[in-house]
């Protein structure tokens, strides 16, 4: 538990955008957060809006798959929907867990 790292945010702010370098994983210990696909600017200039994909709600966790391959990038965005509490643990810690306990 002493690994794991709090962050509040609040309605409206992202907490991980498309193209993030993400090393860590994310744990929603409150609130909710929708996630998205990002619009685009048309060839006239116009942008498109975000296209809604799904909800996340307490005791999800997500950006697992993109901390276990280095090749990867984040796709869609995370964004808070209510005040959110976002826990996180980062690659390196979870790895020397692993050394340590298994």
């Amino acid at each position: 538990m002493y690994l794991i790292r709090p962050k509040r945010y609040e309605s409206g702010s992202y907490i991980v955008q498309r193209g993030d370098d993400v090393d860590s994983i994310f744990m929603l210990k409150s609130g909710c957060i929708t996630v998205e696909v990002p619009g685009k600017q048309t060839q006239n200039g116009e942008d498109v809006e975000d296209l809604y994909l799904d909800w996340l709600n307490e005791g999800s966790c997500f950006c697992v798959y993109t901390v276990f391959n280095k090749d990867m990038y984040q796709l869609v965005n995370f964004k808070a929907v209510s005040t959110c509490i976002v826990e996180t643990i980062s690659l390196s810690d979870l790895r020397a867990l692993e050394k340590n306990h298994i």
